[in-house]
């Protein structure tokens, strides 16, 4: 049986109006998905949060919980881009944050939660170089 050792990472997003959140997820630690959404939405990351798994599937459980159990409190967002389902309205938000510190105290489960997300670190864009490319007919240069 193979063990799962990758992180999870869960999000929660609010929005500097305070009328709503996203919950979404991300693998990755540097937290790309975050300041992709950032450049659409404009969100208060002081006041979000950021929950740490020890397993990924474990992060990708809570997430499909909390927006099971809170389908009924979504809230409609303009635009409608990439994630746009995944906000809840904001009076929800401690009665998720209740269910997570409960999970934090069960330690099978690796969830450590954050509030606060580190803008510094987010907002630095990493620069990939394109490879170069051959574009000639030529049958010779093909590979």
């Amino acid at each position: 049986m193979k063990t799962e050792t990758k992180k999870g990472f869960l999000y929660i997003l609010l929005l500097k109006n305070k009328e709503a959140f996203k919950v979404g997820i991300t693998d990755n630690e540097d937290l790309i998905r975050i300041n992709n959404l950032s450049r659409i939405y404009e969100f208060d990351l002081d006041e979000s949060f950021i929950v740490e798994t020890t397993k990924n599937r474990t992060t990708k459980s809570m997430e499909r919980q909390i927006h099971a159990d809170y389908k009924m409190f979504s809230y409609d967002i303009e635009p409608k881009a990439d994630g746009h389902t995944e906000f809840i309205k904001f009076e929800h938000l401690n009665y998720i944050l209740e269910e997570i510190e409960f999970k934090s105290r069960l330690k099978h489960l690796g969830v450590k939660i954050k509030k606060g997300i580190n803008a510094n670190n987010l907002f630095k864009t990493k620069v990939v170089k394109p490879k170069k490319r051959n574009f000639t007919n030529n049958k010779n240069n093909r590979k």
